[in-house]
């Protein structure tokens, strides 16, 4: 888990569907909104119920309220696969008090300078199968 206060917006969602669990990144995006792809969130046509759905957001556990889609998202496998359309988002049925990640505005430049420091949080396996 990020205990680190550049990636607070870091989320970890757990999807309990049937005998096993599957885990995910996210982002929050508002106090009670957590961005992902589609595919931690629907499997083999079928989408998550917000009941199976849980966020961890800066040490905290949220249950979700409501469970978003893409409805062009089709099963992220085989000749039907669309990657484009591999967005999700979850509702949180209580406001998170940890601060959103940072978008940019219009006016930000769209690459970071030379040399500035860069954070990409996430959870997962590494390469190292840490």
């Amino acid at each position: 888990m990020c205990y680190d206060p550049a990636c607070s917006y870091a989320a970890y969602l757990e999807w309990s569907e049937g005998t096993g669990v599957g885990t995910c990144s996210g982002s929050l995006v508002a106090p009670g909104y957590v961005i992902t792809a589609a595919h931690c969130l629907s499997s083999k046509g079928r989408k998550a119920l917000p009941s199976e759905v849980n966020v961890w957001v800066r040490g905290k556990w949220y249950n979700a309220a409501t469970v978003f889609v893409h409805p062009g998202y089709a099963d992220n496998s085989g000749p039907t696969s669309q990657p484009g359309f591999d967005v999700g988002m979850v509702q949180l049925a209580q406001l998170s008090d940890a601060p959103p990640v940072a978008l940019p505005g219009a006016a930000t430049p769209r690459l970071p300078a030379p040399g500035a420091t860069v954070y990409a949080a996430g959870y997962g396996i590494a390469d190292n199968g840490a």
